[in-house]
């Protein structure tokens, strides 16, 4: 094993290219096989969160109880009902961007790998790229609510005692 990586290192330092071994295919397929199915799972949650909120939207125009907003208030039930379209839709459309991210990146990964294609593979590696680009944008700002939520409750909490 060590002498293969040394084997691989004196290859890469020859002809300062990368070396993609039959190894590292079959690991770049398992990619391209598990990342297909989770990108289509990210279309069907994407479809569902969609019919979702328009199932908000029809549940708040009938005026449905929705707790908090006491019984019959249907001006406050539509408001409701349209807020988490808003917000279902803007998850919707998060997750379809997640969705073509994964499935270009796993179409040109199997693609490469298939027909030994250097450009499908830089492809692939590219929308892989814009996929966690997407992930660490959404983290960053899912952490600055959560801080935002912490203070504002801070703050609440230190006016009630």
């Amino acid at each position: 094993m060590e002498e293969t990586k040394k084997q691989v290192n004196s290859i890469i330092e020859n002809n300062n290219e990368l070396v993609v071994n039959q190894e590292i295919k079959s690991n770049l397929l398992v990619f391209a096989k598990w990342g297909r199915f989770l990108g289509i799972i990210c279309y069907i949650s994407a479809v569902f969160m969609f019919a979702f909120g328009v199932l908000f939207i029809f549940a708040g125009s009938l005026g449905i109880n929705w707790p908090g907003f006491g019984n019959g208030l249907a001006g406050l039930g539509m408001f409701y009902g349209v807020s988490m379209f808003i917000l279902m839709a803007i998850y919707g459309i998060i997750y379809i961007f997640l969705g073509k991210y994964l499935l270009g990146s796993t179409k040109n990964t199997k693609l490469s790998i298939e027909q030994n294609d250097q450009e499908a593979l830089v492809e692939g590696t590219n929308n892989l790229k814009k996929l966690f680009n997407l992930l660490g944008i959404l983290t960053i700002i899912g952490l600055c609510i959560a801080v935002l939520y912490i203070i504002v409750m801070g703050i609440a909490i230190a006016f009630i005692i």
